[in-house]
């Protein structure tokens, strides 16, 4: 004996409710040999609800973090008019080199997603571990080389700070 399926149809006749995109699968940042897009990334500072970006030479305040490690929370702020990506599957890459040749430190990032309708993105609590030990840091320049990467586009920002410990 065989048995057929049934398909059976309920419901009022109407429409389905309409289905939230499903979030994309992110499977690494999508590097570009294109040309970086000039000042479309900046490092820089949260100032009265204002964003200004740092000058090599500015100082930084170190912060303790949660498990105990020294970090600087320098604040990235993308142009997403300038660049023109979606927002989605953004990776931005960090390294972190020492004017005293210390080993540098590097960081891959994957960011949240990021509305395309809003003109800038800010990225603000990444956790770049620096030392465990203020000690180890204070006083020291650190130069912050970042690249923002997008739907096959990138932006890159540079800039040397003085880190500060007020402890």
């Amino acid at each position: 004996m065989l048995l057929a399926p049934a398909l059976f149809a309920c419901g009022g006749g109407g429409e389905l409710p309409e289905q939230p995109a499903p979030e994309p699968i992110c499977t690494g940042p999508t590097r570009t040999k294109a040309a970086p897009v000039d000042g479309a990334l900046e490092i820089g500072e949260h100032v009265s609800n204002d964003f200004r970006p740092y000058t090599d030479g500015d100082g930084v305040e170190l912060v303790r973090g949660s498990q105990g490690g020294i970090m600087a929370v320098p604040v990235f702020r993308v142009d997403a008019g300038a660049l023109g990506t979606d927002g989605a599957c953004a990776y931005l890459d960090v390294i972190v080199g020492f004017d005293d040749g210390a080993t540098p430190l590097s960081y891959e990032v994957r960011l949240p997603n990021s509305s395309p309708r809003d003109q800038y993105w800010f990225f603000t609590t990444l956790p770049l571990f620096l030392a465990y030990d203020a000690a180890d840091v204070a006083g020291k320049t650190a130069t912050y080389n970042a690249a923002f990467h997008d739907d096959g586009k990138e932006a890159d920002a540079q800039v040397s700070l003085l880190l500060l410990d007020d402890e």
